[in-house]
């Protein structure tokens, strides 16, 4: 590109002109401070450039990160004779570099969306939640962050993100798990299927299935309650509850009814807890561990455990004495079980 002249620009001193299609390099940046030096030609040989003469995508990165990096710009000639640069952007490479982008759309349901950057004009670039260097939040929303990707293009042409992670420490802090939903006065993800219901801030994705479990239990139980009688018990003989929940699900909770055979139960089949809520299996282990949380007004808590992270358990699964009593810290002893979809939870709990 040939630089040209002639594009005007207002000024506290009289109209400048503006040199467009200058091409240097980067020679310093302080993200932090918000401004940097390009090495160019001729009369541009050092170009002071501020952060807000950087493409929309570009305005977080630091200095590592465009440093030395080939850039083409315009820039005017002060009444004082130093150079600006304006209009500055990052030119495309042949070679496999980070590029600055924004988050064009993303859809936490399918966990993907599209990144675009300045450097590949009108391309929609995929990519994936677990595409980021480091997890990301259940119920983030990603659209008009700005992050730092690598590139990768397949055999029929389209281009994806490789790697993908946030410009900023800061804007990745917002979105790390616990942080964002336990942010003060911000609301946890919603709950599927209950519009204005939220869960509790500051959740693992962990935690978030077994209260979500837990939640379409409850849910499932007091829907059979207020069935009329012969209505439920066609329900139950159908294995579920039409539309809302599948065979699948209902069979997943309704106790099979009794055998008639005297010969005892498998002892890999699953067994209800002492408290008739959810299937479980006994893994024959018997634990310590201290209570992490525990809130006896939504009947529900979590134990810490190294091994597979915090064990949920239910109001009902703490000793009598415990249930209105118990509070975060304490040791207790707990049997561990498993439901039918692999997850860990607590029962038979004592004080240690």
């Amino acid at each position: 590109l040939k630089p040209t002249c002639g594009v005007a620009m207002d000024s506290m001193d009289g109209a400048e002109e503006a040199t467009e299609g200058l091409q240097g390099t980067v020679r310093s940046y302080n993200g932090s401070k918000g401004y940097g030096f390009i090495t160019g030609e001729g009369a541009f040989s050092d170009v002071m450039f501020s952060r807000h003469e950087l493409p929309e995508d570009t305005r977080e990165v630091r200095g590592k990160f465009i440093e030395g990096r080939a850039v083409t710009f315009s820039a005017i000639v002060k009444a004082d004779g130093r150079s600006k640069a304006t209009a500055v952007e990052l030119n495309p490479s042949d070679e496999k570099v980070q590029l600055p982008g924004i988050v064009k759309n993303y859809s936490e349901k399918y966990e993907n969306g599209i990144v675009t950057s300045h450097v590949l004009p009108d391309v929609d670039i995929r990519f994936r939640k677990t595409d980021f260097s480091a997890d990301v939040a259940i119920g983030a929303d990603l659209i008009g962050e700005l992050v730092i990707f690598e590139l990768k293009t397949l055999e029929d042409g389209k281009h994806v993100v490789s790697t993908i992670q946030f410009q900023t420490a800061k804007i990745a802090q917002k979105f790390q798990p616990g942080s964002q939903q336990g942010a003060p006065g911000q609301p946890g993800p919603p709950v599927p299927g209950m519009p204005g219901l939220y869960l509790p801030n500051g959740l693992t994705a962990l935690q978030i299935t077994q209260v979500l479990d837990l939640l379409a239990e409850q849910r499932r139980r007091l829907e059979m309650q207020m069935q009329p009688v012969g209505m439920k018990r066609g329900a139950d003989m159908m294995g579920g509850m039409g539309n809302a929940y599948p065979a699948k699900t209902a069979r997943s909770f309704v106790p099979a009814p009794p055998s008639r055979s005297s010969a005892p139960p498998q002892r890999s089949a699953p067994q209800r807890s002492s408290s008739g809520e959810v299937p479980v299996i006994k893994t024959g282990e018997f634990l310590e561990g201290s209570v992490k949380s525990y809130n006896p007004m939504k009947g529900w808590g979590l134990i810490t455990y190294p091994k597979v992270g915090d064990v949920f358990f239910m109001k009902s699964n703490l000793a009598p004495e415990l249930r209105d009593t118990l509070t975060q810290g304490q040791q207790v002893s707990y049997e561990l079980v498993q439901t039918n979809d692999g997850k860990y939870r607590a029962q038979n709990i004592l004080m240690a």
